[in-house]
């Protein structure tokens, strides 16, 4: 009797505030097990996403003269399927956000990757027209692909910002690169460009599987998070200290000035889901005039200079890339008389050499409170690249291609990692990331289009060359803007 009333009468009634307290902690401890859990196998799918992002044009591209040939098409069919992959990610790009917002990041990335798997199989059924109209779709879905897929990441992994991003992108190129390297061989092997550039369709199956699957485990600590939110929100909304108190700043938001760019980035993001759709005050401006009065940013970020020298360095480096996944086989080919095989594994090794760079340069870039050094260092490696391809082509094709590469595959992580650098909160990192990536990839098509158009009038590749060289010297200038320590 004694032991059972000493049982009973030890047990402490705890505060109902304590109380509250210990739940949450529980709660957040059952949430980062989930996290934990799930963590790896959304790496896969990202990484496997990835692979996917790139074939669709480097595919193409390597046996480009025999689709030409094979289809009787003209000099302007070819420049506009060139330009398609970034015309598509600039305007399927803008919808990317509004159906994030309604059915989820993660679900919509594995719709994008569904319907780009269609698309690659359905473009090689028939004549232009249709190799068209699959091209067309398989880039819309890259592009709302390419928007979404840095949301996820910082929304799971904001302490790995670095390494995932460095992992996606060394994925991004690598895909590009077997896609570059492997197609025209396949063409030979298997007789014909339509079986070799529609078997690229199989990677984005393996892809759908497993988002579909990392998906599912992540769907109810998604659900969790944001019930948990809106709670935190609701008990915000009616505490009278919020409304006399009007420059309290949750500490989540708070950039301290002597924290480093990537610091600031991703403890903005220890609530996510708060962050993101965090309603605005009664005196604040709608929703819709694209305000985050948290981070302190009042206006658009189409008024903001830095989200523009943002949007200008992701459009100029992804005009740079998508100049050379269309056209670098056929420039080799004409410029220092290089085979069509070597011509393509020349462009898989220029993807390739981008893979180190993407892995180094993110986890060494987010060290540093400003990036414009290394903006400047990797286009002046690919300036030189060029010029040794308009002035001597045929001395050292394969170096020319390495300086390239080294400075394209550097120069690509370097404007995703600008988009979470230079933003606080995941509502603005998807703001500007479908800024940079919509906007940015309209001002690409400028450079597959334009380089075509321009082989096609002179008959030569020195006006072409001459055009990349001079895009890449205003991005040099733009990229030192973009790299100061600055935020949105």
């Amino acid at each position: 009797m004694f032991a059972y009333s000493t049982c009973v009468t030890v047990t402490p009634t705890l505060p109902d505030d304590i109380r509250s307290t210990d739940q949450t902690a529980s709660s957040d401890r059952s949430r980062a097990a989930t996290v934990v859990g799930g963590s790896l196998l959304l790496i896969v799918g990202i990484v496997l996403a990835a692979l996917n992002l790139r074939p669709a044009v480097t595919s193409l591209a390597a046996v480009l003269a025999e689709v030409r040939d094979s289809l009787g098409v003209s000099a302007v069919w070819v420049s506009a399927v060139t330009a398609v992959p970034t015309v598509c990610f600039g305007f399927a790009g803008l919808v990317a956000p509004t159906l994030a917002r309604r059915f989820g990041a993660l679900r919509v990335v594995g719709f994008a990757l569904a319907l780009l798997g269609l698309g690659l199989a359905l473009r090689v059924l028939d004549g232009p027209a249709v190799l068209l109209g699959g091209t067309l779709a398989a880039c819309s879905s890259i592009a709302v692909a390419n928007v979404l897929i840095p949301v996820v990441v910082k929304e799971s992994f904001p302490g790995r910002l670095g390494f995932v991003m460095g992992v996606y992108s060394a994925a991004l190129s690598a895909g590009g690169a077997a896609a570059a390297a492997f197609t025209a061989p396949l063409e030979r092997w298997v007789g014909g460009w339509r079986l070799a550039v529609g078997l690229w369709a199989g990677l984005a199956v393996i892809a759908v599987i497993v988002w579909a699957v990392a998906r599912r485990r992540a769907q109810p600590l998604e659900q969790a998070a944001l019930a948990h939110d809106a709670e935190e929100q609701a008990a915000q909304a009616t505490a009278p200290a919020a409304a006399a108190t009007p420059d309290v700043i949750a500490p989540a938001t708070i950039a301290r000035p002597t924290d480093s760019p990537a610091v600031a980035a991703t403890s903005a993001t220890v609530q996510a889901a708060t962050d993101q759709a965090a309603p605005a005050p009664a005196a604040a401006a709608p929703a819709a005039a694209s305000t985050t009065a948290a981070a302190g940013r009042t206006t658009s970020l189409f008024r903001n200079p830095l989200a523009w020298a943002v949007t200008g360095f992701f459009g100029i480096q992804s005009l740079v890339a998508y100049t050379w996944m269309g056209w670098l086989p056929e420039i080799l080919r004409d410029v220092a008389g290089v085979d069509p095989t070597t011509a393509g594994v020349m462009l898989g090794a220029l993807m390739v050499i981008g893979v180190p760079a993407a892995l180094i340069i993110p986890p060494l870039v987010t060290r540093r409170r400003a990036q414009s050094g290394w903006a400047v260092a990797m286009t002046a490696t690919s300036l030189l690249g060029v010029l040794g391809l308009l002035l001597l082509p045929t001395l050292s094709p394969v170096l020319w291609v390495v300086l390239l590469g080294v400075g394209m595959g550097g120069l690509f992580p370097l404007a995703l990692t600008f988009i979470t650098l230079r933003s606080r909160t995941v509502a603005d990192t998807a703001e500007l990331s479908a800024m940079a990536q919509s906007l940015g990839y309209l001002i690409a098509a400028i450079g597959p289009f334009g380089v075509g158009m321009l082989h096609g009038w002179t008959g030569g590749w020195t006006a072409s060359l001459l055009l990349v060289l001079l895009a890449m010297t205003i991005q040099l200038l733009i990229g030192y803007l973009a790299g100061r320590p600055r935020y949105v």
